[in-house]
């Protein structure tokens, strides 16, 4: 219940019920706020952060050393209003400081309480700089605290620092996700300068003992509680999340801060902060912490998701360069002739048309009757078309380079032209997306890449391209970058440059970015990869700096920690799906791990194969994760990803026509067998008391495997390395147990939840009726569980259903496109 506490001459206090905030206007404690939860229960436990206080911090004009401004020390008024806005109804609370005119940069604060919210919202505004000098400002914090404690354990006892996960996240696609813990130390980016530049880019002027980028999770291991910290608007600030502390007591510095990169408020058009998100959640649910997080990121940046999850066709992963006219073709001939097996959208050339890396519009020897006559044949092949660039960077042999060199950029301290990355046997070189010669450029590029780099187009000719991969973006943002406008941050250089493709291409063509820092593309891309290089073996062994490339696991483990981003950010892009048995290191059990959790992601579906060397079985295995399934309302969540290093727990809750149940992945990702254990109450995330019962269906290994109650452990031995278990866990009940039950149908990746639809039982004619859809033509069972003393009487398909233990009918099926099912049950005589 939203209420004004207390507001006097002294603090002012807001609260919904459940988290309340005090700030403090005047008094020892002046210019900082508290934060408190409080369970719904009726637990007296409170969870808080204390001595908060928002932070400016500038470089010295004598050392160039980082000095700070502080709201602790400033007396402020306050201004309660109401607000009913998207998110929902709460209070507007506005500090602004007495002594306004008396300080370097003037601002005021502004916090955001909804009701029934377990979240608020803090900014710092109207920032201007009062300085007789312009001031270079470092960062903008709208959260930091100093040698204080964070209260995240039971009994109102200040957190125990050893006994804490953290989740960090990456800075781009590629960096890599994990879980640190309490005695762990995180390092300050990779040692090697190209690495450092691709993976991290930050100053670590702001030192720290863990670094997270735009958002993280603080978990109290002991409680099981935790705090979540994010920035819900990214464009104009790189945003991190610092905590630092030498003994596991005191929190020395726990800092949230937008990077403005030097950059002089006089200048520059920001003023204010990015927009923090600070929420608590209780016992186990610290992830659903970040699915709330994203909503807000959605609605904060007018997100609508809701454009189809495309699949398709990609040529790197089994040609890379070595892509020819005559392969594409040929690819092209072969899903043209089977449309009707694999029902893909897309059909997208990578890397190996061009001459040179930045020359996109001039063709190699390989593709000699050019992109135009290419993309007709595929749209003539009713195929949507997709298309592979790194419009950032060049080579030095490139026409880009040559004729352009000053558009190239530079180290800002030795002057030299800046190498962002070393690929395809040379250096490449970045252009400075800052000037606007370099904007226009982009901008005529991709107007002419819409109808694939045609010299003439004809009047009312139809765009050629519906797919836009746009790769390496990371490039124009290293630290070290002498930009020519210097007056915007690094963030802002690079959302204008992504925002001039999103418009070159039109709202009409789907826009991949990859290889890209993340924050500023939420609200311009339709989907981005979440993870390292994919590649055909399980680990790189050619490990630098923590850095593992272009194989399965690493890619992996990305998709899970970033599953809260899918369908709010963006679609979220796994990479590619190789399924092959043949040029290949990976194994079958690597490659049906790669299945389950690409099928449970949700995600973008993009498969890199010589279709024409795949068999049957291999065919028969994109099948099933085509289309992708995305249920309403729920993302696959990683259940135990913040008490383990690497979660081994993945689970998809869904509720479709034919009732509620979990689709839930339990991996072995270590290289020896080992003995795995499912437990619902451990297993399933946010399980409600009444679930005390649940049938499992092991859906590699066609099994049912029995009744299991809420603690009872079911026990899988000697499970092979880098595989899983993916089992289908079904609440039940005695009404449930008297009804006949869909258990699981191996016709798609989500055991029947995409392709059953309409399902009803009708118990007075003791009927089940359903319809099947999933394009093209499709062949399998559905595994139906009958209730005791009962049988299968008649079903309308071709073939007869068979009966396996435990009273599950096995109910063959063969279709195209769709299919009405009837089957009658009956009564056994006794």
């Amino acid at each position: 219940m939203l209420k004004i506490a207390k507001n006097d001459s002294n603090i002012c206090e807001i609260t919904n019920g459940i988290i309340s905030i005090i700030f403090y206007k005047q008094g020892s404690k002046k210019g900082t706020y508290s934060i408190s939860f409080k369970q719904q229960t009726a637990s007296l436990n409170k969870y808080s952060l204390k001595n908060c206080f928002f932070r400016i911090n500038y470089y010295s004009k004598e050392t160039q050393k980082l000095e700070e401004l502080d709201s602790k020390g400033y007396s402020f008024y306050c201004n309660v209003q109401k607000v009913d806005d998207e998110i929902g109804k709460g209070f507007l609370l506005i500090l602004s400081p007495f002594e306004l005119n008396q300080m370097n940069v003037q601002f005021k604060i502004t916090f955001r309480l909804y009701d029934k919210k377990q979240f608020i919202l803090v900014k710092i505004t109207n920032l201007r700089d009062n300085s007789k000098s312009p001031l270079r400002i470092h960062s903008i914090s709208p959260l930091t605290i100093e040698d204080s404690e964070i209260y995240l354990s039971n009994n109102n006892r200040a957190t125990k620092l050893d006994k804490i996960s953290w989740f960090k996240n990456g800075w781009q696609s590629w960096s890599a996700c994990q879980t640190l813990f309490g005695k762990e130390m995180d390092n300050k980016g990779p040692s090697n300068d190209l690495l450092f530049l691709l993976l991290d880019n930050q100053d670590y002027m702001i030192e720290g003992r863990f670094y997270s980028e735009y958002y993280s999770i603080i978990t109290d291991l002991e409680s099981q509680k935790s705090l979540i910290l994010g920035f819900t608007t990214l464009k104009d600030q790189f945003s991190r999340i610092v905590l630092d502390y030498e003994n596991f007591s005191t929190v020395k510095l726990l800092t949230a801060f937008g990077c403005m990169d030097g950059v002089t408020l006089k200048k520059n058009s920001i003023d204010c902060s990015e927009e923090l998100f600070i929420g608590f959640k209780n016992r186990g649910e610290g992830y659903y912490g970040l699915e709330e997080y994203a909503d807000i990121v959605s609605i904060r940046n007018g997100i609508d998701c809701q454009k189809k999850v495309p699949s398709g066709w990609c040529s790197w992963y089994y040609y890379y360069t070595d892509i020819s006219q005559e392969e594409t073709v040929k690819n092209l001939e072969y899903l043209k002739n089977h449309r009707d097996v694999l029902p893909i959208e897309f059909f997208q050339l990578d890397d190996g048309y061009f001459t040179e890396i930045g020359d996109y519009n001039s063709f190699n020897s390989k593709f000699s009757k050019g992109l135009k006559w290419l993309f007709k044949k595929i749209k003539d092949s009713e195929f949507k078309t997709g298309l592979w660039t790194a419009p950032f960077i060049g080579v030095r042999k490139s026409q880009l380079f040559k004729k352009h060199k000053e558009w190239f950029l530079r180290d800002n301290q030795t002057n030299k032209l800046l190498k962002v990355l070393w690929n395809w046997g040379s250096f490449e070189y970045a252009i400075d997306i800052s000037r606007k010669d370099v904007l226009n450029y982009l901008r005529e590029l991709f107007k002419e890449k819409m109808y694939v780099f045609q010299r003439e187009i004809a009047k009312n000719t139809f765009p050629s391209l519906d797919f836009a991969k746009i790769d390496f973006l990371y490039a124009v943002c290293a630290i070290n970058s002498d930009y020519s406008d210097k007056s915007l941050t690094r963030a802002q250089i690079y959302y204008n440059a992504v925002k001039i493709i999103r418009d070159a291409i039109s709202e009409n063509t789907f826009l991949l970015g990859c290889g890209a820092p993340l924050g500023p593309c939420v609200g311009l891309v339709d989907a981005m990869r979440i993870g390292q290089d994919t590649g055909p073996t399980w680990i790189d062994n050619k490990v630098i700096d923590d850095f593992s490339d272009k194989c399965l696991k690493t890619g992996m483990i990305n998709v899970l920690y970033r599953s809260f981003m899918h369908k709010k950010f963006w679609i979220n892009d796994p990479d590619c799906l190789m399924i092959r048995r043949n040029n290949t290191e990976l194994n079958v059990d690597e490659i049906k791990l790669q299945m389950t959790i690409f099928g449970l992601s949700g995600g973008l579906l993009l498969f890199s194969e010589d279709m024409t060397k795949l068999s049957e079985k291999e065919i028969n295995n994109l099948k099933l994760m085509i289309p992708p399934y995305n249920p309403k309302n729920h993302n696959a969540i990683p259940v135990d990803i913040l008490d383990k290093k690497i979660p081994h727990i993945y689970t998809l809750e869904t509720r479709e026509d034919f009732g509620k149940r979990y689709l839930v992945c339990i991996i072995n990702w270590e290289d020896v067998s080992k003995k795995l254990i499912f437990k619902p109450s451990n297993s399933l995330p946010n399980i409600p008391e009444m679930e005390q019962a649940f049938y499992i269906f092991d859906y590699w290994e066609k099994s049912f495997l029995g009744e299991f109650k809420r603690e009872e452990s079911v026990i899988f031995n000697n499970v092979n390395p880098h595989s899983c278990k993916y089992l289908c866990v079904i609440p039940i009940n005695a009404e449930l147990k008297n009804r006949p039950l869909v258990i699981s149908s191996d016709l798609h990746i989500s055991q029947g939840c995409y392709e059953i639809n309409n399902y009803e039982y009708k118990k007075s004619k003791k009927r089940i009726t359903m319809n099947l859809l999933l394009p093209g033509k499709r062949k399998g069972f559905i595994y139906l569980k009958l209730p005791k003393n009962t049988s299968l009487l008649d079903y309308n398909g071709k073939s007869e259903p068979i009966q396996l233990n435990g009273n599950i009918w096995k109910v063959p099926v063969e279709f195209k496109d769709t299919a009405s099912i009837v089957i009658k049950i009956k009564r056994k005589e006794k």
